[in-house]
């Protein structure tokens, strides 16, 4: 009789006991599973961002064979990010996190950059990240790059003859109404009605120059954003472009995107690893030497200092070895007079 068997009943509330513990185990589990995929879906904006600017880096190789910058090393930055950026006081960490990495690979890429390549970087940066929230159109910002393409003038509006209008901004003019129609069209008309209203904003000093003063008529409104104003600037002043560019971008992101900061060596210093050598890519009558030794006794270290060139191989090589074990600092100055010798160093 089944309901005499003492063991078996016993057995069977110890499954049911079993059971319901296992389904509440189920149930926090998925509880958990859920806030771990909330979080992970919060944090992925950061690996986003963070995929936008390793490549706005990588693009730049386009510019200058020099500026290349390793996976491994970009990795090692974005690790830094997440722990300095714990000491940021925002409310979302994720938010803490991108912020910081965004000004860190702009500072730690600027060392590597040329001046005048700079704001580029800075621009590239700003309008990537704006394309990656769908804030940018397209065909707007290539027509910033390029200007107009003239394939056929027989069909252009005769450019008013006024001197201040040259002929390459009335191509720009006539073709930025082809290209981008939904906008301005109509704009080459409005100039040659309104050429006073438009060479006052040409010509404008005060109380704005052109890159800020407002463009005449309906045209200030109907150009809502920036990028719109920019392309017209483009159009007639492309002297004033680099300008606009900055104002920009200091408006998108910060003022410190656009300072050109002189590098400091002991930030160079404090960011870089034993096993990595730092390059000092120089203009003809600059040394470092004076401070990196300055440097070097701040920090309390031993400092080495060679003047690369024939029979000073196997001599440099003799005290980058004692360096490697006393952890002394070794400087090679002039490595260009010892290429031979770079790729056994490397």
């Amino acid at each position: 009789n089944l309901l005499e068997d003492v063991a078996l009943i016993d057995t069977l509330q110890s499954s049911k006991e079993t059971s319901d513990e296992v389904k509440q185990a189920l149930d926090q589990a998925e509880i958990t599973m859920k806030k771990i995929d909330d979080t992970r879906e919060q944090f992925r904006q950061c690996g986003r961002t963070a995929s936008i600017l390793f490549f706005v880096l990588n693009d730049l190789v386009k510019i200058d064979p020099m500026y290349q910058f390793s996976l491994d090393w970009y990795k090692a930055l974005f690790q830094r990010s997440i722990e300095e950026s714990r000491e940021q006081m925002f409310q979302d960490r994720y938010k803490s996190i991108t912020k910081y990495h965004t000004l860190l690979v702009y500072k730690t890429a600027c060392r590597s950059l040329f001046e005048k390549h700079k704001i580029l970087l800075s621009m590239q940066m700003c309008i990537k990240l704006q394309m990656a929230e769908g804030l940018i159109d397209e065909a707007e910002w290539n027509f910033f790059l390029r200007g107009g393409q003239v394939l056929d003038r027989s069909t252009q509006p005769e450019k008013p003859p006024f001197d201040w209008i040259t002929p390459q901004a009335w191509d720009n003019v006539c073709e930025l109404e082809k290209a981008l129609p939904a906008t301005f069209t109509g704009i080459s008309n409005a100039v040659a009605l309104s050429p006073k209203d438009w060479q006052r904003w040409y010509l404008s000093v005060k109380p704005a120059p052109p890159e800020s003063a407002q463009l005449p008529g309906e045209w200030e409104t109907k150009c809502e954003d920036r990028l719109k104003k920019m392309i017209v600037l483009r159009c007639f002043r492309t002297d004033r472009v680099m300008l606009a560019i900055r104002n920009y971008v200091e408006h998108f992101m910060k003022k410190e995107f656009i300072e050109n900061r002189p590098t400091i060596l002991k930030e160079v210093m404090e960011t870089s690893r034993a096993s990595e050598p730092i390059i000092f890519v120089l203009s003809p009558g600059v040394d470092p030497a004076d401070g990196l030794r300055r440097l070097a006794d701040a920090a309390d270290r031993p400092f080495e200092a060679i003047s690369m060139g024939r029979g000073q191989s196997e001599r440099a090589k003799r005290i980058l070895s004692e360096g490697a074990e006393q952890g002394s600092w070794v400087f090679l100055a002039n490595c260009h007079l010892s290429v031979s010798l770079l790729p056994e160093l490397e």
